[in-house]
């Protein structure tokens, strides 16, 4: 096992072991995967959210300034 291998590795296995079995901390600790999970997927839906706005923007300004073609071409 790696843990056997290196002394520190085998210290961070014995305090993950730890800190796992106190019920407490476990929580806290998923609590603050749960908080980032979350932050993580508002910054992505908001980036979605962004650009979908500007895909819809830039459509629209592309039909305006179609139609205003079509108004100076018709008046020529």
């Amino acid at each position: 096992m790696l843990s056997e291998k290196s002394e520190g590795i085998h210290e961070a296995a014995l305090t993950l072991r730890e800190l796992s079995a106190d019920e407490n901390i476990r929580m806290q600790c998923e609590a603050r995967e749960m908080h980032e999970h979350d932050m993580a997927s508002a910054i992505h839906n908001g980036e979605n959210r962004g650009k979908l706005k500007g895909k819809t923007e830039g459509k629209l300004e592309v039909a305006c300034n179609m139609q205003y073609a079509q108004k100076r071409i018709l008046y020529i």
